[in-house]
């Protein structure tokens, strides 16, 4: 089903889609995940916000990364 995280089951908003959809078009393209900078000029917001996004999208079962390890952001 369309916007919902198939881990958790909880539907994402339109602009948290967008998000994933960022990261795995980046990810398609280049082979490896942004950066979080990256990842908020693309996106045109602070790069203290991609932080707070991620986190809600990891709890949400969108995303999963290696804490500590660069570029290991990946869409589930």
């Amino acid at each position: 089903m369309p916007g919902i995280s198939h881990r958790t089951g909880r539907a994402l908003t339109d602009r948290q889609r967008a998000f994933v959809e960022f990261i795995r078009r980046y990810v398609q393209s280049n082979g490896f995940s942004p950066s979080y900078r990256e990842i908020a000029e693309g996106m045109q917001v602070s790069l203290r916000y991609i932080h707070q996004v991620v986190t809600v999208l990891e709890h949400k079962g969108a995303l999963d990364r290696r804490p500590g390890q660069p570029r290991t952001l990946r869409v589930v």
